[in-house]
């Protein structure tokens, strides 16, 4: 008995729940299709339970209409939307029905719907000034050409007193010729039809670079551009690095100090010239090893310095010498990458080597002085006298210097 009242409890909660939920099924349009100045309205249908819910209509994500829905109803119409109290544009729009339960949201549907007949509007992506194109104008329904339609078209900075009116030709086309550049604006002004568009025409943009075109991290990139363009420079996920200023000649100079993969957006913002994109690879600079023969420096004996870049030699790269004393010296690598130097003085150097396209590098090294010892009897006896010379390395005597004798 107890285990058939539990069952007939969660049945009774389950069908509960059931009632409970809500939803929207489905929205229409009436009438299906709208002209710009018909009137229309929306009706909602539901299933489920709609106790205590309400339903709000936004067109463009404005709100426009909202009703109380009331127990057991299957639908709700919205307030009629006359359009020519309230136009709005020909064209595509977007409708959105949300249904409010206890002040949130619940459920909602989005759906498309087109104000008018507007013909598909087919031209060049990038127009040109001083260049004939044709504009295409087609039906949105049957793809057919939209022949005998009257566009007007002018330009934004004149206004529409200064419009220019046209008609498709049997091919649905209209061409059009700018000597200015600018933003236009074409409005189809037609009993059938209806829409407008906004459309620039430019100048090619012709940009003499980027000099280098393999530039190295951290290496001045130069890019000859009209005056007014600017150049931005993404990196390979498409993130802002750097933006660069055209000078007073219309050149732009920038650095990218990290090797990789960019692209230079030139003239994107532009109003008279059509923006271009240039990819470039910014390469790692390369370091230098230095090789110092013999290892061990010695005073007025002559040194080979040699540089290399992966092993291989670094032929003409300026290379400083700072000695202990005085002014540092400069020197350049042969076509093998060497030079000879000879130092006389002792103690610590420091040799740097700079190269454009390289990184700089640099090593240190310590002179000294070689003593040689010479000793008489060469063979000597026991209790005998020894007498220690002293010698330098260009065998002159050394005094003063500290010698030490173990077993």
């Amino acid at each position: 008995m107890l285990n058939k009242l539990f069952v007939l409890t969660l049945s009774l909660v389950l069908l509960t729940s059931t009632a409970l939920a809500v939803s929207l099924r489905d929205i229409d349009i009436n009438p299906e299709e709208i002209d710009l100045e018909d009137t229309f309205y929306v009706e909602v249908t539901f299933s489920g339970d709609t106790c205590g819910t309400e339903v709000k209509f936004f067109m463009d994500d404005k709100l426009f209409s909202s009703k109380i829905v009331g127990c057991n109803r299957d639908s709700i119409e919205s307030r009629e939307w006359d359009l020519s109290d309230n136009p709005l544009d020909c064209g595509k729009h977007i409708l959105r029905v949300e249904l409010i339960k206890d002040d949130k949201s619940i459920d909602n549907i989005t759906q498309e719907i087109e104000i008018g007949n507007q013909p598909l509007i087919i031209m060049p992506e990038r127009p040109l000034v001083n260049k004939e194109f044709t504009i295409h104008f087609e039906d949105s329904d049957t793809g057919k050409p939209a022949d005998n339609i009257r566009v007007e078209i002018y330009d934004l900075r004149k206004g529409r007193k200064e419009k220019v009116d046209y008609y498709t030709d049997i091919n649905g086309d209209i061409r059009f010729k700018s000597s200015n550049v600018g933003e236009f604006k074409l409005i189809i002004d037609d009993p059938e039809y209806c829409g407008s568009r906004n459309f620039y025409v430019k100048k090619t943009l012709n940009i003499d670079g980027p000099y280098p075109a393999a530039p190295l991290a951290g290496e001045l990139i130069t890019i000859a551009v009209p005056g007014g363009v600017g150049v931005k420079v993404l990196d390979e996920y498409g993130n802002i690095y750097a933006t660069g200023s055209t000078t007073i000649g219309g050149g732009v100079n920038l650095t990218i100090d990290d090797p990789g993969n960019y692209t230079l957006v030139i003239g994107e913002l532009s109003n008279t010239y059509w923006g271009r994109n240039v990819s470039i690879r910014v390469s790692e600079k390369l370091k230098p090893s230095i090789i110092i023969t013999p290892e061990k420096a010695i005073k007025d004996k002559e040194l080979i310095l040699r540089v290399k870049v992966n092993n291989e030699p670094l032929e003409y790269a300026d290379v400083t010498i700072q000695k202990p004393v005085g002014d540092p010296e400069e020197y350049k690598t042969d076509k093998n990458g060497e030079l000879k130097f000879t130092p006389f003085s002792t103690g610590k150097f420091l040799v740097k080597v700079e190269k454009r396209g390289y990184k700089a590098c640099e090593r240190a090294f310590e002179v000294r002085n070689l003593f040689n010892i010479e000793f008489t009897p060469k063979e000597p006896k026991v209790d005998e006298d020894i007498t220690l010379f002293v010698r330098d390395q260009l065998n002159n005597l050394v005094q003063g210097a500290t010698v030490s004798i173990s077993d």
